[in-house]
């Protein structure tokens, strides 16, 4: 949509920050045709476990892409939007976990890219002939204000995998150690938001490993949470009115 440059445009409040994983024990399969840019339908191999309303993550050639079923008709999924990001026949599809990582600090959720340009310079030359790029690095970062074990273990890269059932003889319990860090996989993350003007924002990170760098304070006067930083393949970003 066009710029309006006026106050409309300028962002209002974050409303969720969500998490998408593969879901263990789900439904998975693989596209039986390539997927174009705009396309709202595809044929999986088999879509067997598929049901309408199920979040996916497509996984490929273009990276990952986060989208959501409207109906399967199988071995054909429709989705809800169009597809965004080409991916080259043979795509994994996941069924996905959507699960709410609730309140962030009032800092918010910061993302950006870094990349190096270097200059190719030349002895008969004052200036340099030409830069030469590599490739850009996607970051994102956001403190996390709920202390709980998912998020104490999402923060270090480990799956959220919390044992116990809550009582004083069995509490619930999670555990950071070499075994458990960084062993979360590839997954996205969905924040949405919205504009002064009443339109609707939403960012999709994909295609996350979590970069563990974590300082926790206990006590003290501030709150500080659970600091949640890493690398993605891509930002997705949507708007609405």
């Amino acid at each position: 949509m066009p710029r309006t440059n006026n106050f409309a445009e300028v962002f209002h409040r974050l409303t969720s920050w969500k998490k998408y994983t593969p879901l263990s024990g789900g439904a998975t399969d693989t596209t039986a045709e390539a997927i174009t840019r705009d396309l709202i339908d595809f044929d999986l191999t088999d879509a067997t476990g598929f049901t309408n309303g199920d979040y996916i993550l497509i996984s490929g050639s273009g990276g990952m892409e986060l989208s959501k079923i409207a109906t399967v008709a199988a071995p054909n999924l429709l989705l809800d939007r169009p597809v965004l990001i080409p991916q080259d026949t043979g795509a994994t599809v996941d069924e996905a976990l959507e699960s709410n990582l609730g309140h962030v600090s009032e800092e918010g959720i910061t993302f950006g890219a870094t990349q190096t340009v270097t200059p190719v310079r030349a002895a008969t030359s004052a200036t340099p002939l030409g830069y030469l790029t590599e490739a850009a690095e996607l970051t994102f970062s956001g403190i996390l204000l709920g202390d709980n074990n998912l998020n104490f273990l999402y923060a270090f890269g480990a799956l959220e995998d919390e044992e116990g059932v809550g009582s004083a003889a069995d509490p619930y319990a999670a555990v950071v150690d070499g075994t458990t860090v960084s062993t979360e996989v590839a997954h996205a993350l969905r924040a949405t938001g919205s504009l002064h003007g009443g339109a609707v924002i939403e960012v999709d990170f994909l295609g996350i490993t979590i970069e563990v760098n974590v300082s926790r304070n206990m006590g003290g006067t501030g709150v500080t949470g659970y600091g949640i930083s890493g690398k993605c393949t891509a930002f997705l970003r949507r708007q609405w009115t």
